[in-house]
């Protein structure tokens, strides 16, 4: 359990500390009228279309929480973050579904895609799709040993209602 907490984590990391870079106080104009649960339904939305890339033949299990967690965009706005994980087929292979994934998005005005750099010998491909305003963004990643596809998300930046802490479910 301590490493599929760690790969988690892992791919958390990832998306907060690309988050944070794309969320910086001049990067991507505010929209006052994004709420966290119309950024949140955005962002399951777009997770949900990803999954739905990889064919059912290869996908024994799917695992989607309702809820995720709020990351900081900056000082004032958050984005929503969330999950799907893909329990995949013995006969699947992670690396290159999740290529085929970027390659769906590569000829898109919708994402940039970014594959993980400088990664050593034998990791796992991590493929990570950015929206042109470089705030929301998505990751698509095989757990290491294991037989899992991770699809990692961080919504557009909104600012919290007035007396609603950041912490803890959304």
């Amino acid at each position: 359990m301590r490493s599929r907490r760690f790969g988690i984590l892992t791919i958390m990391l990832i998306i907060s500390g690309t988050a944070l870079v794309g969320c910086a106080p001049d990067g991507g104009a505010l929209d006052d009228d994004l709420t966290w649960q119309d950024a949140k339904s955005e962002a399951q939305q777009t997770q949900r279309e990803i999954a739905d890339l990889i064919d059912a033949d290869q996908v024994i299990a799917r695992d989607e929480p309702a809820d995720g967690i709020l990351l900081s965009c900056d000082a004032t706005r958050h984005q929503w973050s969330g999950r799907i994980v893909l329990t995949l087929s013995e006969s699947a292979d992670a690396d290159a579904l999740a290529r085929s994934v970027a390659d769906r998005f590569r000829e898109s005005d919708r994402f940039v895609v970014r594959e993980q750099e400088d990664a050593p010998e034998g990791s796992p491909i991590i493929i990570q799709l950015i929206a042109p305003d470089n705030e929301e963004n998505y990751i698509v990643a095989p757990y290491p040993a294991s037989d899992e596809l991770h699809i990692t998300s961080a919504s557009e930046c909104f600012v919290l209602p007035e007396g609603v802490y950041p912490g803890g479910t959304f």
